[in-house]
């Protein structure tokens, strides 16, 4: 059984969080528990099809502990369970800022192929993984990488024909942090 999250919702003091179970090796209709670090059923649902079972729950920044766990759970027979592997939630990603700190670096470099521009990004704190963007002034993004937490996203290019101004953007699906604009010199 595959068990998955994501925050859809941020509140002054905590989240909304869609859990999803799904196995395709079970004949429908499955009928899916899901069940807390206690083993209490927080929910069930029944899917008659191929799709996901979906499970919307609130989570509080007073909650008891800085980790919460649940798992998914389904009825092979009347005495046999399948169950998922255990999903660590950490409360802080309710935090309406995740990321801290976002630094950006700016060089321009000299190589035998010409001029190049080396930026350098990284957020100090945040949950993973970090989505690095470098952002045009009319919001197209110019280059984009994933970076694991704790590790810069590093951005190398050519000088282009025109100057520009990019900014760094770090987003890690709740809420984005972004630097600064810096103007690029034209290569011309």
């Amino acid at each position: 059984i595959l068990i998955n999250y994501k925050v859809v919702e941020l509140f002054p003091n905590g989240c909304r969080v869609l859990i999803t179970c799904n196995t395709t090796q079970m004949p429908r209709p499955i009928t899916y528990h899901l069940w807390d670090s206690q083993g209490t059923t927080v929910a069930e649902k029944v899917v008659n099809t191929s799709d996901p079972a979906s499970f919307t729950i609130n989570i509080t920044l007073e909650s008891s502990s800085e980790l919460l766990s649940y798992s998914c759970h389904v009825d092979i027979t009347s005495s046999q369970m399948a169950t998922s592997d255990r999903l660590q939630i950490d409360r802080r990603l309710c935090t309406r800022k995740p990321r801290s700190g976002l630094q950006a670096k700016f060089t321009l470099v000299y190589t035998k192929s010409g001029p190049m521009v080396e930026v350098i990004c990284q957020a100090s704190s945040g949950s993973p993984s970090i989505t690095y963007s470098l952002v045009q002034k009319n919001g197209s993004i110019h280059s984009k990488q994933i970076q694991s937490h704790g590790q810069p996203a590093k951005f190398f290019f050519p000088l282009a024909r025109m100057a520009t101004c990019l900014q760094c953007q770090a987003e890690n699906g709740i809420s984005i942090l972004s630097s600064t604009f810096m103007m690029i010199p034209s290569g011309e």
